[in-house]
């Protein structure tokens, strides 16, 4: 049995690094883990503090999570009260 296949079968919870005192959390789908979408994806994280920030995900760091089995990856989410946060799929 592979850990691949088991760790694709669900959404990838993600929870950024702690800025300005509070961290969001957001989910990469699984398809878009096994079939990237061409242009890549921008999610959203939870509201915390009154705010939430887009996420871009490339295409490059979908297929990279998809052949890592969703670790391995680092971005930044975009600006949001001045203010941006590290995430890291590990």
């Amino acid at each position: 049995m592979t850990l691949l296949p088991l760790l694709l079968a669900c959404d990838l919870a993600v929870t950024t690094e702690e800025t300005d005192g509070h961290a969001h959390q957001f989910s990469i789908p699984r398809e878009d883990l096994r079939d990237p979408p061409g242009d890549g994806l921008v999610l959203e994280t939870t509201e915390t503090g009154g705010h939430s920030h887009g996420v871009p995900v490339s295409v490059t760091s979908l297929k990279l999570l998809g052949e890592r089995g969703g670790i391995g990856v680092t971005g930044l989410t975009d600006e949001s009260e001045g203010h941006e946060h590290e995430w890291h799929a590990d």
